[in-house]
């Protein structure tokens, strides 16, 4: 079934309001970040494929919307989704698609090549010991990884299943925070594996500005264009042709259902 992109980025603006206006009356402060922050500022709202909506937050800020989502009365339609790697504050109502925004957190980072290097180690092996079995299979079933390097993910993937998630997770939390250095930069520590490589200056993190998205206020970084550069390249300016393939709608119908089934879970507790 051909996914109506249109009624998923009306409800993102709904939630992407919504999670503003959380932030902001509890000093919280946050970035659009990828995809989302690229189209506010050339495309002055979303991607025309953009079907999630991604933000950032320094781990001071994450820990505080955190400790946030254990107190606060929230509708019943909306919810904090943070049992993996990649929280997700997500919203489904009624009679409309279920929608998210991954939450990605920077965390600092050594200045020192060699902690630099076993940082970033430490975090693939992390990404992948967290990786559910039915992502590996979708992998496989795509054939995104082949010869040696598609046995070694498939063995540590599998065989760290014996060992039970919760405890894999929290000791992947526990190494993000981990060779800080003299705290003079950052990434985005439960990032894929592409853009947990992409180190930034902890400046460029430290300063917001609030602007108009489709109506609505959100939060970016004051230097978005060194964040987008870091991301996409000098050239994010001009459009590119990558639009998702059909992994994409499968992994994205994959999502979809997860999300409606815990909101529902949340609605019936």
């Amino acid at each position: 079934m051909a996914t109506d992109i249109s009624a998923i980025q009306e409800e993102l603006r709904v939630l992407l309001e919504y999670f503003h206006k959380l932030c902001t009356e509890n000093g919280i402060s946050y970035s659009l970040h990828g995809g989302t922050l690229l189209g506010a500022i050339r495309e002055k709202g979303f991607i025309a494929w953009d079907d999630d909506a991604d933000v950032t937050m320094d781990r001071a800020n994450y820990e505080r919307f955190c400790e946030l989502m254990k107190t606060a009365e929230l509708p019943a339609e909306l919810g904090f989704v943070n049992e993996s790697r990649f929280p997700q504050f997500a919203m489904k109502r009624v009679g409309k698609p279920p929608v998210w925004t991954d939450v990605f957190v920077y965390d600092y980072i050594s200045e020192k090549p060699f902690a630099r290097k076993l940082k970033i180690a430490g975090t693939n092996f992390f990404i992948l010991v967290t990786r559910r079995i039915s992502d590996q299979k979708m992998s496989n079933k795509n054939g995104l990884y082949k010869g040696v390097k598609k046995f070694l993910m498939n063995a540590l993937v599998y065989s760290a299943q014996i060992v039970p998630y919760k405890w894999r997770l929290g000791q992947a939390r526990w190494f993000m925070k981990r060779f800080p250095g003299k705290k003079q930069f950052v990434h985005r520590s439960n990032d894929t594996r592409v853009g947990a490589k992409k180190i930034l200056p902890a400046e460029v993190i430290r300063e917001y500005e609030t602007i108009d998205f489709l109506g609505c206020d959100v939060m970016i970084v004051k230097r978005w264009h060194e964040v987008l550069v870091n991301s996409y390249g000098a050239d994010y300016m001009t459009p590119r042709k990558d639009k998702p393939d059909a992994m994409h709608e499968i992994t994205l119908a994959k999502e979809q259902e997860e999300i409606e089934a815990f909101l529902s879970k949340r609605k019936r507790v």
